[in-house]
């Protein structure tokens, strides 16, 4: 059975974090996610905010990690309580990195 996740109220410092975090709250759940999920992603998006992705964007890419586990890992699974959430974590941060590099050299 999996465990209840500790997730740590997001401080919206502007609008635009107001605005994405409803809209990432009210967007659907994919199939096959909790839905607890969205809830989950904005909490840990809140760690890599300000490096160039939208609170939206990093939830997206947090989805991914997610689904990524869960076909990897399996659901219901020990390992899936283990690691989903550093899959989350990679995935954010591999979407920081590909921002970062299509930007292109500087001139």
């Amino acid at each position: 059975m999996l465990r209840p996740l500790r997730i740590a109220k997001l401080e919206c410092q502007t609008e635009e974090d107001r605005q994405a975090r409803q809209e990432v709250l009210n967007a659907p759940v994919p199939p096959g996610l909790p839905l607890g999920t969205n809830m989950l992603l904005i909490s840990v998006a809140g760690r890599f905010r300000g490096r160039g992705l939208s609170l939206a964007e990093l939830v997206e890419a947090g989805k991914h990690g997610w689904q990524g586990a869960q076909r990897y890992y399996g659901a219901e699974t020990d390992k899936f309580e283990r690691w989903g959430l550093l899959w989350v974590q990679e995935s954010m941060s591999m979407a920081l990195y590909d921002h970062e590099n299509k930007a292109g050299p500087p001139s």
